[in-house]
């Protein structure tokens, strides 16, 4: 008998085969474009995508920022999108709790914050950890946020 791998979705923790029964394909430009299963279920994906429409809606369906604009997390420009190179390339961010509208994002912090759980408690986790390590004092990193704060 063969074993099936499986894997635990991200999301709703349910143990699943890894096929694409189950798991999306997604590619990675950060791997070189090497394929491979999304690590949320795609009943999980397909609620995700229900929360993002629903999140553009309650925002009055913002258009994508034009080319020139920021990501509002890191303050980088993200340069053009390659579909239409009028608009910038951020993608839409929003809270998946309250489906409020955060902001417009690049590709790496929306990521980023998505890989950190999307939240406070995965922030500060990631802070904490970096700060312990390095020998940052608490005092350090509540002075870094107070400088942070009203920038």
């Amino acid at each position: 008998m063969i074993a099936v791998e499986t894997r635990k979705c991200s999301k709703c923790g349910a143990v699943h085969p890894l096929t694409e029964e189950f798991f999306g394909r997604n590619q990675s430009t950060n791997t070189g474009g090497d394929k491979y299963f999304r690590p949320e279920c795609k009943k999980c994906t397909r609620e995700a995508g229900k929360g993002k429409n629903e999140a553009y809606k309650l925002a009055g369906k913002p258009p994508v920022p034009n080319v020139g604009a920021c990501c509002d997390r890191c303050g980088r420009d993200p340069g053009p999108k390659k579909n239409d190179p009028t608009k910038a390339k951020l993608v839409f961010d929003h809270c998946h709790e309250t489906l409020q509208h955060r902001g417009w994002l690049c590709d790496n912090c929306n990521r980023a914050m998505g890989m950190l759980g999307d939240d406070i408690a995965g922030m500060i986790l990631s802070a904490k950890y970096i700060a312990k390590t390095t020998g940052i004092s608490k005092d350090q990193v509540l002075q870094q946020l107070d400088d942070m704060w009203d920038s």
